[in-house]
C-alpha cells in the first residue's frame, strides 16, 4: 500500500502505520505570530541548545546493545518477539508467541524466513534529518518536560507525506531525553487519487533516564483512518510494547576494575 510506504519512511521500519491519540498534559503557550497549525498560530523559535543537544544523541530504537522482548498487538498481528543483539543475523530475533499461543513448525518456518528480512537499521537520523528546524515551535510545557513542533522536509521527490505531516519532540528537562516523539497529518493526504487518509498517528515514547539505566524505547502505537475509492472507510491499528529490556553490550559484560 503507498500510504504505508510514504508514512514509514518517517518512522521505524519495523512500524508500517501507527497512532496514538494525544501529546502529554500540559499547557500549551498563548497563540502568536508565526505557524499556523489546524487550530491554533504559534511563534517560530530558535531551537533551544538543550534541545538540539538531544537531538544529537536521540535513537528511535534507542541504545545500542539492549535486549528486549516485542509484543506486537493489532487486528491482523498479535506476535510476542525476543530480540538479542548478542547474536547474529536472523537469530537474534526469537518467536516466542503468535495469536496468544505457542507457535506452530510453520510459524516458526514462516518467521525465520520474515526475520532473516529484518533490518537493524536506526533511522533515527532519518527522522532528525527530515525536521525543518525553522520552523521550531514550543507548542507546550509543564514544570518537567517541553514539547516542540516541526515541519517536515521531504525524505524523496516521492514522499508526498511530509508536506501534510508535523512531529512532535517533548523533552525531559531534567534529564536532557526526548521521552515522547509524535508524527501526525495536520490535514487530509491523498498519497494516491484512489486513497484519502484522514488521520495518520505514529507515537514513539520512551522512559525516564534513572538508576543508571538510559532512556529506552518503551511503546510505539500507531493510527491510520481513512478512505479507499473514496467512500470505503478503513481503519487500522498497532501497538507495539518493549519490556524485559537488558543491557547485553560488550559494555555490561566488562568486569568492574
Amino acid at each position: 500500500m503507498l500510504i504505508r510506504r510514504s508514512l514509514t519512511r518517517l518512522v521505524l521500519p519495523v512500524v508500517a502505520l501507527i497512532v496514538l491519540a494525544a501529546l502529554p498534559a500540559c499547557s500549551p503557550p498563548p497563540p502568536a505570530a508565526g505557524v499556523s497549525t489546524a487550530s491554533t498560530t504559534v511563534a517560530i523559535i530558535p531551537v533551544p541548545p538543550e534541545l538540539t543537544a538531544a537531538l544529537a544523541a536521540y535513537r528511535a530504537g534507542g541504545p545500542k546493545g539492549w535486549a528486549f522482548t516485542q509484543t506486537t498487538s493489532g487486528p491482523k498481528k498479535n506476535l510476542v518477539e525476543r530480540f538479542d543483539p548478542r547474536m547474529r543475523g536472523p537469530e537474534r530475533w526469537t518467536l516466542l508467541s503468535k495469536d496468544g499461543a505457542t507457535p506452530s513448525e510453520d510459524d516458526y518456518r514462516s518467521y525465520r524466513q520474515t526475520s532473516a528480512a529484518k533490518a537493524d537499521a536506526d533511522t533515527a537520523s532519518s527522522v532528525r534529518d527530515q525536521l525543518n528546524l525553522a520552523t521550531c515551535t514550543l507548542f507546550a510545557s509543564d514544570e518537567r518536560t517541553s514539547t516542540y513542533h516541526f515541519a517536515l522536509n521531504p525524505a524523496s521527490k516521492e514522499d508526498t507525506a511530509a508536506p501534510h505531516m508535523r512531529a512532535a519532540f517533548t523533552l525531559d528537562r531534567p534529564t536532557g531525553a526526548i521521552v515522547r516523539v509524535e508524527l501526525f497529518n495536520f490535514e487530509p493526504l491523498s498519497p494516491v487519487l484512489s486513497l484519502k487518509i484522514d488521520e495518520a498517528r505514529t507515537v514513539m515514547s520512551y522512559t525516564v533516564p534513572a538508576d543508571g539505566r538510559p532512556s529506552l524505547l518503551s511503546e510505539i502505537s500507531m493510527k491510520l483512518r481513512g478512505r479507499r475509492l473514496w467512500v470505503r472507510p478503513f481503519n487500522e491499528d498497532m501497538t507495539m510494547r518493549y519490556t524485559d529490556q537488558v543491557d547485553a553490550s560488550a559494555r555490561a559484560a566488562a568486569p568492574v576494575p
